[in-house]
């Protein structure tokens, strides 16, 4: 599979299941799911659990997680200032604030209802850090 079409997506259960919930937390997020955006096919389900336990550091190995599985794009809640700087850096476009099944986010970044984010969208350390930053997406809709 190209990785021009690989995204993953932080989601809450362990399921191959486009209408699995989007996870608020990039970094600590059990699971990923991983869809070829051209088919809206899953792919793959890979688990977060090395990173799940750690204290500090959970999105940076998040993100290197998801660069060695070769996706080109994430899509998550929050993503922090460590793990935006190191996918960034890797060319992996990022969609965060996102909230919905993945299904409903699929479609919104194809119908370009969602843009990629040229900044963290949380200052890190947790969901409520970002809490004042972050976009809502619910529905196929951003709204405040």
């Amino acid at each position: 599979m190209s990785a021009s079409r690989l995204a993953a997506f932080s989601v809450r259960e362990g399921r191959m299941d486009l209408e699995v919930m989007i996870e608020s937390r990039f970094g600590r997020a059990p699971y990923f799911l991983l869809v070829d955006m051209e088919s809206d096919s899953p792919v793959k389900l890979i688990t977060n659990d090395k990173a799940m336990g750690m204290g500090h550091g959970a999105g940076i190995k998040t993100a290197s997680l998801i660069i060695e599985e070769g996706c080109n794009m994430v899509v998550s809640g929050l993503v922090g200032p460590k793990a935006f700087s190191v996918l960034s850096s890797a060319g992996i476009t990022v969609f965060s604030g996102i909230e919905g099944s993945v299904r409903e986010a699929i479609q919104a970044i194809k119908d370009g209802r969602v843009a990629p984010d040229n900044a963290p969208s949380s200052h890190g350390h947790g969901f409520m850090a970002g809490e004042r930053e972050r976009k809502r997406f619910r529905m196929g809709r951003r709204g405040s």
